[in-house]
């Protein structure tokens, strides 16, 4: 959920929950880090329910006929056109895959289970969330290699999850019941204020839910190509850490860093800028200096006969070398 939060934070999704009335702002912010698990997962169910429900909304009133290829073709075609809805389709099929994940353990199905781990497994490699990405697919490796009588117990008898009381639709992971029984030796909302994201189809620009702000090229780009990207890099781990052994799992994967809703893509420094905060930098050097050599005896002559920069100038233009041009 932390991964789902890291896309969604900036979005202005926190803010449409808080003027639904589903949570304060601060317990709204809470739900980027998913500090209160049973919190988050609700305001994850009600976000893919109004999401849902504003995309028929939206599908109808643009006179399609409902049927499931009609809809998926409308789909298709406004994502082609649009980065906003888009963003907020991609922000539906995330929600949609979690809460089958939580499925596959209330029913104990494991095939499910593992399908719904492929499924996920991208954003991890995409968002940069190393730990997840580096281990689940070993972990999808190792269910998909259980012996015939063990996976007979996981898939028959759902020897995978906890069930603690009889009730259907109640099993649980077998963390999970480990966290609930630490707490246990260790002593809520609606969808009025969601707008609808799917109205903003007719705009060629990706928009932030609340306040409209339009982001920048490079975001748009993380919308339209994060998923293909996570997916990619997830097959190429796969293939050389676990198939083909030709590279070790504990060598670094590489963070992708992409723009995001809350972290655009920062402006690079001009080169005169770049002079301009080395000067600065210089004008406070030589200050201290001489107010030190105001109470010592020193020759400024041998002061002055010393290098002060991290690199010398004649050879590096701001630690950059620089190169001859050939005659």
């Amino acid at each position: 959920m932390k991964t789902y939060g890291d896309y969604l934070d900036g979005s202005g999704w926190t803010n449409a929950l808080v003027q639904a009335g589903i949570a304060s702002s601060g317990t709204a912010d809470s739900f980027l880090r998913a500090s209160h698990l049973t919190r988050t997962r609700h305001a994850h169910q009600v976000t893919a329910l109004v999401l849902a429900k504003l995309q028929d909304e939206a599908f109808l009133h643009a006179g399609g006929v409902f049927t499931d290829e009609a809809k998926e073709a409308w789909k298709l075609e406004m994502t082609q056109k649009s980065p906003t809805f888009q963003y907020w389709d991609t922000v539906l099929n995330m929600e949609l895959m979690g809460l089958m994940f939580i499925r596959s353990h209330r029913e104990g199905n494991f095939s499910l289970y593992v399908e719904c781990l492929k499924a996920i497994v991208p954003w991890f490699f995409a968002l940069d969330h190393h730990n997840y990405a580096r281990w689940i697919p070993i972990h999808i490796r190792d269910m998909e290699s259980l012996p015939a009588s063990i996976l007979i117990e996981f898939e028959e008898n759902g020897c995978w999850i906890i069930q603690k009381t009889s009730n259907r639709f109640s099993s649980i992971a077998i963390d999970q019941a480990h966290e609930q029984n630490n707490a246990i030796v260790k002593g809520s909302g609606g969808a009025v204020g969601l707008t609808e994201p799917f109205s903003l189809h007719n705009s060629d620009e990706l928009l932030a839910l609340d306040t409209r702000n339009v982001l920048n090229e490079s975001v748009v780009n993380t919308v339209r190509t994060a998923y293909s990207l996570g997916k990619d890099q997830y097959a190429t781990y796969f293939k050389e850490v676990i198939i083909d052994r030709t590279r070790s799992i504990h060598e670094p994967i590489k963070k992708n860093l992409l723009p995001l809703f809350s972290r655009p893509q920062a402006k690079s420094k001009t080169k005169q800028a770049g002079k301009i905060s080395l000067l600065k930098n210089d004008v406070a050097l030589f200050s201290h200096l001489y107010i030190v050599l105001q109470h010592r005896a020193s020759d400024m002559t041998t002061f002055f006969s010393h290098e002060n920069h991290p690199f010398p100038p004649s050879l590096s233009d701001n630690g950059k070398l620089r190169l001859g041009k050939k005659i």
